[in-house]
């Protein structure tokens, strides 16, 4: 573990996000918990993972940066105006006025146990433009593994550009997948996270990989994208699974490691789905588009082979 370096980047963190971050909490499924630590909500976003691997812990960090339109450099997400964390599971997380850049902002993130031991998190941000004109808003979510409770051994290789996997001897593995990114980078601890805390515009290039053995870290970029004023738009959704079953599963469409629930209206005129846990939804259901005259929902597979769901 990497203990020695907090202690020298708490002033770093202080100076560079304001506040050290909200007290934290911890949800838990079945087995498996999450915990956001003391200084998550800051350039040192402390986590913890557990049931999810026989070893301990396999996240160190793990969190989100954005670049809104006019900023010179990328900024942590700091201690939000609200944050619940809920007996059910989930984390929420609700920003009125980021930084006083008139965005809204909110983090939804679940912890999913599989069983095994086998789970992980899953986590989307939506992001509402209050100014009077239309903002391009960039979002990204870094994420530092500790494979096998050792910093040294992990290797990673990409599946498709949103599906990055990284082991540790082969005998712990994380599917690391996002919703939405436009691009990903892999680098050794601290250099990639050091990059979106410093004080230049970075943007992610593809590198990276293959990866290791060494201490990895990997992070995706959502956008940039242009937000219309009062629009409310799911930006950014990102899944990391550890020691999962199987690297796809039918009817997957967030990459969680577990089917959704499709259904549509008797009418036809809406569909629907919901990511699942192992034993109960998420909560959270999301339209897909309108069936058109002459189709009907059948179904969903991977028909390109790229690890992601289509649907039919």
């Amino acid at each position: 573990m990497k203990t020695i370096e907090w202690v020298g980047w708490v002033a770093a963190s202080l100076a560079l996000a304001g506040t050290c971050g909200a007290a934290g909490g911890t949800v838990t499924d079945q087995a498996v918990s999450l915990t956001y630590g003391a200084s998550h909500w800051s350039a040192l976003p402390a986590a913890n993972l557990t049931g999810v691997d026989a070893t301990g812990d396999p996240v160190y960090q793990t969190g989100w940066w954005y670049r809104a339109e006019g900023d010179t450099r990328e900024y942590p997400l700091p201690a939000p105006d609200v944050e619940d964390y809920s007996p059910t599971g989930r984390i929420t997380a609700t920003w009125n006025n980021l930084d006083g850049k008139n965005f809204r902002v909110s983090e939804l993130t679940w912890v999913l146990d599989h069983e095994g031991p086998s789970g992980g998190f899953y986590s989307i941000v939506s992001v509402t433009n209050n100014n009077t004109t239309a903002r391009s808003f960039t979002l990204f979510h870094f994420l530092d593994m500790d494979l096998a409770a050792n910093s040294a051994g992990d290797s990673g290789y990409a599946q498709t550009p949103a599906f990055l996997e990284f082991s540790d001897s082969g005998l712990h593995a994380l599917a690391y997948r996002a919703v939405y990114a436009s691009q990903y980078q892999v680098g050794a601890h601290p250099a990639l996270r050091d990059s979106l805390n410093d004080t230049a515009v970075t943007n992610l290039d593809g590198s990276g990989l293959p990866f290791g053995p060494g201490d990895a870290t990997a992070a995706f970029q959502f956008g940039p994208h242009s937000l219309f004023p009062g629009s409310n738009t799911g930006l950014a959704g990102v899944s990391a699974l550890f020691n999962p079953a199987r690297r796809h599963v039918k009817g997957d469409r967030d990459g969680i490691g577990l089917p959704a629930v499709f259904g549509q209206t008797p009418d036809l005129s809406q569909r629907s789905y919901e990511p699942m846990r192992r034993h109960a939804g998420l909560g959270l259901t999301t339209s897909l588009p309108a069936p058109t005259a002459t189709s009907s929902l059948a179904g969903t597979d991977d028909f390109d082979l790229d690890f992601d769901d289509e649907q039919v």
